[in-house]
């Protein structure tokens, strides 16, 4: 038997539903979700995205694509309700830990 599973719809809808939940939590912000994607190996964005490795029983990587407001709105949040109005080393240190939660 693989070491390693093929992400299903079930797995998607788990971590979508938890990341809703930790940017509520976290954040304050209602997330909505665009259809997941199954992407080959390679990845074309024109927003700003945060990859995410996955090991385990399922292996792999998740990409959060975000636009450029979202994610700004995102930083000023985590540096406690500062108004950010455009991505700096501590901005993108911010998204970076974003991708960690």
């Amino acid at each position: 038997m693989p070491s390693s599973v093929q992400m299903e719809a079930n797995h998607m809808n788990a971590i979508t539903k938890a990341a809703a939940a930790i940017v509520q939590e976290h954040l304050g912000i209602q997330a909505s979700f665009s259809k997941p994607v199954e992407a080959g190996k390679q990845f074309q964005s024109s927003h700003i995205s945060v990859v995410m490795g996955v090991n385990g029983t399922l292996e792999g990587q998740i990409i959060c694509s975000m636009e450029e407001d979202t994610a700004l709105s995102i930083v000023g949040t985590m540096m406690g309700g500062m108004e950010i109005s455009f991505m700096d080393d501590m901005g993108w240190s911010a998204i970076q830990e974003f991708g960690n939660w």
